[in-house]
């Protein structure tokens, strides 16, 4: 069974588009995070090929610290202007 070209289990962060982010929701307490394109590879220090779906396990929410709550994050794209 092979992938699709847009399938979202395939993207990585130097996907993200500028007008592009990342959604992530915690399944704790229902905070949402946004992520603008490039900020967990400067701020967090990510590697750029790190796929999406795996930031679930990576990402802590900083309202509750619950780690492994978090929804699988999502790609989230804005209008700009």
């Amino acid at each position: 069974m092979s992938a699709a070209p847009d399938d979202p289990r395939l993207l990585r962060l130097f996907d993200l588009q500028p007008h592009e982010g990342i959604e992530a929701v915690c399944g704790a307490c229902g905070r949402i995070t946004v992520f603008p394109a490039g900020l967990l590879q400067r701020r967090h220090r990510l590697p750029s090929d790190t796929l999406i779906v795996d930031l679930q396990y990576r990402l802590r929410c900083q309202h509750c610290s619950h780690a492994s709550r978090f929804a699988s994050p999502r790609r989230s794209v804005w209008k700009l202007g």
